[in-house]
């Protein structure tokens, strides 16, 4: 029968004639006078990777030599203990987690209630792929790295916490192009959430302006602008940002008349756009290039420029 052992091995040689010498050899001879010597009792590490057989026997002065004591032993290298990325920490709705372990053709054996894994009867993985923690509060991890021939690693450990998170703000209306100002209301789906924004394109932190769920901000100044707005609660984690970028055009500016050198300034005027005006009695006809208009109390007459 082969004794398994990891790394190291303890071997004790006893004999029950006192005064005894114990000789031993590991390399499959029978002991004699000069081999090895131990005293009574006390331990050899033996660390040699592999199967050894240790054979021993006793000598004493006027006594004949014992009968040879043969123990065969495994020693086994051990897998390298697994590594665990990332390390812990605290995260939003689950976590995927690779357990690597460096020494080839491993399995990997877990837990996620804090006990010791069994190479046995464990969850288990192969070495490099991913480990969901998707249960709300502390979950911790232990694996240890397992394979035929080899002992089983030392425990790996990591702490997670795993925490709700906020819905991310929504922003409105969702088109991108205002006329002169532009209305946007900022909403969050998760009750009871604290909306944080800003309207330089910064990232928004417990220090920027705040606004109610549903609020509404105004911003009337042309050019391209860049929203952003995060949402906060206290058992949760924070919500993704929210961006909204957009931009606020001039209005077109309005015609204006100007008088033709010669013509009468209080009855004529050149324009560039057809306007026709009615209030109360008096109406105004403005015509294209060549043609005037006149002002009259109840009726109006066409005059014509020169061809």
């Amino acid at each position: 029968m082969h004794f398994r052992h990891v790394l190291t091995a303890t071997i004790r040689i006893y004999s029950s004639t006192e005064d005894a010498q114990i000789r031993y050899t590991t390399d499959g001879s029978t002991p004699d006078k000069s081999s090895h010597l131990t005293a009574h009792g006390d331990a050899i590490i033996w660390d040699e990777i592999g199967a050894t057989t240790f054979r021993a026997r006793a000598f004493k002065t006027g006594m004949a030599d014992s009968l040879v004591a043969v123990k065969k032993f495994i020693v086994l290298d051990r897998c390298k203990r697994p590594d665990i990325t990332p390390g812990g920490g605290t995260y939003a709705g689950f976590q995927h987690v690779k357990v690597y372990s460096a020494t080839p053709g491993t399995k990997i054996f877990y837990t996620l209630d804090n006990t010791i894994p069994k190479s046995i009867s464990s969850r288990s993985i192969s070495s490099g792929n991913l480990i969901e923690i998707n249960k709300h509060g502390v979950t911790i991890l232990k694996a240890i790295a397992s394979r035929r021939g080899f002992g089983d690693s030392q425990v790996a450990s990591a702490k997670f916490t795993i925490l709700p998170q906020v819905l991310t703000p929504i922003i409105l209306p969702s088109y991108s192009t205002f006329m002169v100002s532009a209305l946007l209301t900022i909403s969050c789906p998760t009750d009871n959430a604290t909306i944080y924004y800003t309207t330089n394109g910064e990232t928004p932190t417990a220090t920027s302006l705040t606004i109610t769920d549903g609020g509404a901000i105004v911003i009337d100044v042309p050019g391209r602008h860049v929203v952003k707005a995060i949402a906060t609660h206290p058992a949760m984690l924070q919500s993704e940002v929210a961006v909204k970028d957009f931009k606020i055009l001039l209005r077109s500016p309005k015609p204006t008349l100007q008088p033709k050198p010669g013509d009468n300034e209080s009855n004529l005027a050149t324009i560039n756009a057809i306007l026709l005006i009615c209030h109360s009695n008096f109406i105004v006809l403005f015509c294209i290039f060549n043609c005037f208009c006149l002002c009259m109390s109840g009726s109006f007459r066409e005059v014509r420029g020169r061809p």
